[in-house]
């Protein structure tokens, strides 16, 4: 399109709003923003008279590209009604799939029409409605035309002067990738590669792919467009979980594959009314390892989630599971909450509690599945050995230090410092050694053998470095994990400190040319911890007088005039008889309720069945206005999502 923000018409883009079902009050707002608008011209240094245009959108106000896209929306809605058209049907690529005739991105159309002189008369007319209601002009100059390979010269020159496009190519790239692909993604695919390997040579080549969401996105949105297409094309009787890659994929269809492998692995069911998910054969087991149970006490076991809930009490048939399951799984079979609201069960993502999968979802899933694999290689016990180191690196982020110092630590453990070493592995440099002592480099000889650390841990204290240099662990993580241990919270703040300035002042010397001595090195560090531990000292919590609110209720927000409030808190009782019980109590004030909830120790679920329980409580008392307040912000987006 010409000009395409320029030339919208107002008197257009009202009668689309009011069309797609805006509110006259919400028109009225927009319209006023857009119509206010006034220009003058200055004339030999003159300004004339102001006056008011009837058309364009301003391109720089952050409304405008809405605006543009609801008048640009009558494009799609002409076409769609052309689709019964035997020139404007559009491509189906299979027998299932549905047809399509455009490809719309901003002020980009793609048309597509059967190559004759009709379909091009038809798209004209088309176009020419679309531009005198709307005031859009088509750039014919910035336009071309791609044909099939099977258009015969002359037609394709007819149709070229019927719609005045004379540019017959296909740009070769568009929005940096290529147009056209084929059957070869080497060919096609292969400029980013070298695009990308000279800006990374060096690098070990291994990312996480993140067609894994592209298979979410089809498994949550199979009515979109790009979901019916695949859905025609390459699993017509089937869902895209039980896809095969099949004989001759395409490219596209390959990767989709590769990401719905790893969304299986972290995939999961979560129970609404039961009746769609078979406890044997899906994932719904909420846990680190198994999603399913790990095997059965009967046979021929139904095969139902439905078939062992209570709906009457809204719980699971504890002597149904416990008769079915094995004890490993009913543990944990019996926490899963069960609404009592009636709704489907759906699919999310096991490892994140909005239930979203995301590519950070995915690599921590594949991380814990390596660690996993390698510790039963290793022979040892997979969920100790990576317990201790997730309590390690949850030590290590807890530090009292800043960020900075914080980040440095990570950076020093996942072995990214780029120590000498670390650079001629990546074939930066030419030599592995130390810039300033010449030694071969690493990690350990920058920050405690280098001639400039000595100097630097000479001057500290003695008790801390005598203790720091019994480790003779070659791993910076499992030395600093060491260190953790080994070390107070406070001498290991120091340690902290010490290496990220002994890391900056070495960096200033061999890149800036900024010598600084061991002793200024070692003032300044001192002088950062001062700083620290200033930061640190906080005036001691006043303590409530006897009777006022606790202090995790002091956020509570008091309820207008004509509400009543209800106040939820699960207390957690140490029962010997039942260790594992939870008491839940509501305390209102007109009656309060009391649930025993076995096994389930979440904060956020327990939040949200008492949130329930109020308002299964209010009900019964026939309140109808009310205000639920909680001290557990994660309960939020579980009661928003009506799961309770």
């Amino acid at each position: 399109m010409m000009k395409a923000y320029d030339w919208v018409e107002w008197s257009y883009l009202e009668a689309i709003m009011l069309k797609l079902g805006f509110t006259q009050r919400w028109m009225e707002i927009v319209m006023g923003m857009v119509t206010t608008v006034k220009f003058s011209v200055m004339f030999n240094g003159s300004k004339l008279q102001q006056f008011t245009p009837s058309r364009g959108i301003w391109q720089g106000d952050p409304i405008s590209p809405y605006l543009f896209l609801l008048a640009a929306e009558g494009l799609p809605c002409l076409l769609k009604s052309k689709v019964e058209s035997s020139n404007l049907g559009g491509l189906q690529v299979a027998p299932l799939a549905p047809p399509v005739n455009h490809l719309l991105f901003a002020d980009d159309s793609l048309l597509f029409f059967k190559a004759n002189a009709m379909g091009a008369d038809e798209i004209n007319q088309l176009l020419e409605h679309y531009c005198q209601a709307t005031g859009q002009r088509v750039n014919y100059s910035k336009s071309s035309i791609f044909f099939s390979k099977g258009v015969p010269g002359n037609v394709r020159a007819e149709i070229k002067e019927l719609l005045h496009v004379p540019n017959e190519t296909l740009n070769e790239k568009y929005l940096g990738m290529p147009s056209d692909v084929g059957s070869s993604r080497n060919g096609a695919f292969k400029f980013l590669k070298y695009r990308l390997w000279s800006k990374i040579q060096g690098w070990i080549e291994k990312s996480l792919s993140t067609v894994g969401k592209e298979g979410w996105r089809i498994l949550q949105q199979p009515d979109s467009l790009s979901a019916r297409i695949l859905k025609g094309v390459c699993f017509p009787n089937s869902s895209i979980l039980h896809a095969q890659v099949g004989s001759h994929p395409s490219q596209i269809w390959r990767s989709i594959m590769e990401g719905v492998e790893v969304l299986k692995l972290g995939l999961i069911k979560r129970i609404g009314n039961g009746e769609s998910t078979d406890v044997w054969t899906e994932n719904w087991i909420p846990s680190n390892e198994m999603l399913r149970p790990y095997g059965c006490r009967v046979q021929n076991p139904m095969r139902l989630a439905a078939d062992y809930i209570d709906y009457t009490s809204a719980t699971w048939d504890k002597h149904r599971v416990e008769q079915t399951f094995l004890p490993i799984d009913v543990s944990v079979i019996l926490t899963i909450p069960i609404s009592t609201r009636i709704f489907d069960d759906y699919w999310a993502c096991n490892f994140e509690r909005n239930d979203i999968f995301s590519v950070c979802s995915a690599y921590r899933m594949l991380v814990a599945t390596r660690q996993r694999r390698e510790a039963w290689l290793d022979g040892t016990s997979a969920s100790s050995s990576s317990n201790m180191e997730e309590k390690s690196w949850k030590m290590l982020w807890k530090t009292q230090v800043p960020a900075k110092v914080r980040m440095f630590l990570w950076r020093l453990s996942k072995q990214s410092l780029p120590t000498e070493d670390v650079r001629a592995h990546r074939h930066m440099p030419n030599t592995s050694s130390c810039g300033l002592c010449g030694s071969s480099d690493s990690w350990r000889h920058s920050l405690l053998e280098c001639s400039m650390a000595r100097c630097v841990w000479a001057l500290d204290n003695g008790d801390l470095v005598s203790r720091m240099i019994t480790s003779t662990e070659p791993r910076a993580k499992y030395w600093l994990f060491g260190m953790m241990e080994l070390l107070s919270h406070s001498e290991f703040v120091r340690l902290s400190v010490t290496l990220w300035a002994i890391w900056s002042a070495r960096r200033k010397f061999i890149h800036e040319g900024m010598p600084q001595s061991p002793h200024s090195t070692h003032a300044f560090i001192q002088h950062f911890i001062d700083e620290i531990s200033m930061l640190q000292n906080k005036p001691a919590e006043v303590q409530n007088p006897p009777g006022m609110l606790g202090s995790h209720m002091q956020g509570l927000v008091l309820p207008p005039l004509g509400t009543q409030r209800s106040i939820l808190t699960a207390l957690f009782s140490a029962i010997e008889a039942a260790p594992r019980q939870l008491e839940m109590q509501l305390v209102t004030l007109w009656g309060s309720s009391s649930l025993v909830i076995e096994g389930q120790i979440d904060p956020a679920t327990l939040e949200a069945i008492a949130c329930r329980e109020g308002m299964a409580l209010a009900e019964d008392l026939l309140v109808h206005d009310f205000i639920i307040s909680s001290d557990c912000k994660q309960a939020e987006p579980l009661m928003a999502k009506h799961i309770v």
